[in-house]
């Protein structure tokens, strides 16, 4: 799968959740990227690895592309348009399932994921030894000449040399930095946006151009303050999926809005959607159907919530929700003007040590109501494990908070299939 995305640093602003707590975001914008080149183990390169293109809002114009990459785009013969900034990402052995021109997008984080960001430290040119190595300054007074000054820099008479790797004055900056340990606030895969909890190395409002910090290359010349863009790694793809991020359409010629946490089908005809008229009846599906089915054909968008406590094999709940509607509520609207709820207060399902070492494991499946309010109620069950599980899972779905999700600025209903893993630790 591929686990990373390129993305250029907007700046930084907080976030304030409802008890008043402010966090230090940095905002990227992240994607969306288009897949330029696959490298196999079997081929003549060696390894897996995908090589990513980050389409703008302000695409190359073809004059500006050099003759080398131009045949290097055309190569690929998806028709895939040339990217100013390229970044090769290696992907394990289900990387076959990748194909030149296909999409990746932010939704592929979630709120909570850890994970470490690539950049380009502003370049702070030819600096003295206190700014660059924090050296401690001479005396100011008394007709001290030493105040700034690196002083001595090694022996005399042996080894008459200086010692490699003596820390001087020189060229500050400017180069690739990685920080690890970053946490995703916020995911807005709307706008494209990923806020990250921390700083980012680079300079604010990168206009593109140049090589990317990794060794990526560059289709153009650019003239923005940041040559390199942001390169992240993380985040947990959808279960449904065996491609970090991709979905939809297979190819993008352009950047193109996309829906809010994960695409629907585009057949989807919206007038066609049943009404909301009260809870509905799971046990009509066939045994083999997916409890989604409920849904029709709604427009249904897919969320993944990182709960550490629960060691499962995606490690997230996933939620697939749509909007609850009823007969009065008027004049329907595009689904795609739904914006996506965030869990604010997260409860884990309390899992026995007794159920633990009877390898007692599996998915509870369960279906709830997300109000105008956040609150979360006419919770059922669907598909169970134990019925001490299915009781937990349940007590905790009720305990959770959201912000609601809105349509043009308005709060509305959404009703949600929420799949809960309860799989042991395999230290246990």
């Amino acid at each position: 799968m591929i686990n990373g995305i390129i993305g250029k640093k907007v700046g930084m602003t907080q976030l304030f959740s409802p008890d008043g707590t402010v966090t230090p975001v940095t905002v990227i914008k992240a994607g969306p990227c288009v897949v330029v080149q696959k490298k196999s183990a079997a081929g003549k390169d060696g390894y897996d690895a995908v090589q990513l293109g980050l389409v703008e809002e302000r695409p190359v114009k073809p004059k500006n592309v050099t003759k080398p990459m131009r045949g290097h785009f055309e190569k690929t013969g998806a028709g895939t348009p040339p990217t100013r900034v390229l970044k090769e990402i290696r992907v394990d052995a289900n990387g076959a399932e990748v194909n030149v021109g296909d999409k990746v997008l932010v939704d592929q984080f979630a709120e909570g994921d850890a994970i470490e960001v690539v950049g380009k430290s502003k370049g702070r040119g030819f600096q003295g030894t206190i700014k660059r190595h924090h050296f401690s300054r001479g005396p100011e007074s008394h007709g001290s000449m030493n105040v700034r000054k690196p002083g001595s820099i090694g022996a005399s008479a042996y080894p008459s040399r200086v010692i490699k790797g003596t820390r001087s004055s020189g060229h500050m900056g400017d180069r690739r930095v990685t920080v690890k340990g970053l946490t995703v606030a916020r995911v807005d895969a709307e706008n494209n946006l990923l806020m990250i909890r921390g700083a980012v190395p680079g300079a604010n409002g990168s206009a593109g151009g140049g090589p990317d910090s990794s060794g990526g290359t560059g289709t153009g010349n650019g003239g923005g303050k940041n040559d390199i863009d942001v390169s992240i790694s993380g985040g947990h793809p959808p279960a449904n999926n065996g491609i970090s991020g991709l979905g939809g359409s297979p190819k993008i010629s352009a950047p193109v809005p996309h829906a809010l946490i994960n695409r629907p089908d585009p057949h989807t005809k919206i007038d066609d959607a049943p009404e909301g008229t009260g809870p509905p009846n799971f046990s009509a599906l066939p045994a083999s159907a997916q409890p989604e089915q409920i849904f029709a054909s709604k427009k249904v968008y897919k969320m993944l919530v990182n709960m550490p406590n629960l060691n499962s094999a995606t490690g997230s709940w996933i939620l697939n929700f749509s909007e609850l509607r009823a007969n009065s509520e008027g004049p329907r609207l595009a689904s795609s003007d739904v914006s996506a709820p965030a869990p604010l207060r997260k409860i884990d399902p309390k899992y026995p040590p007794t159920l633990i070492k009877e390898h007692v494991e599996g998915e509870v499946v369960l279906y709830a109501v997300i109000r105008r309010d956040g609150s979360v109620d006419s919770i059922q069950l669907v598909r169970g494990i134990d019925e001490k599980l299915d009781a937990n899972a349940m007590d905790a779905l009720s305990q959770w908070k959201f912000r609601p999700a809105t349509k043009q600025g308005t709060p509305v209903e959404l009703e949600a299939i929420v799949h809960i893993p309860f799989h042991a630790p395999p230290d246990r």
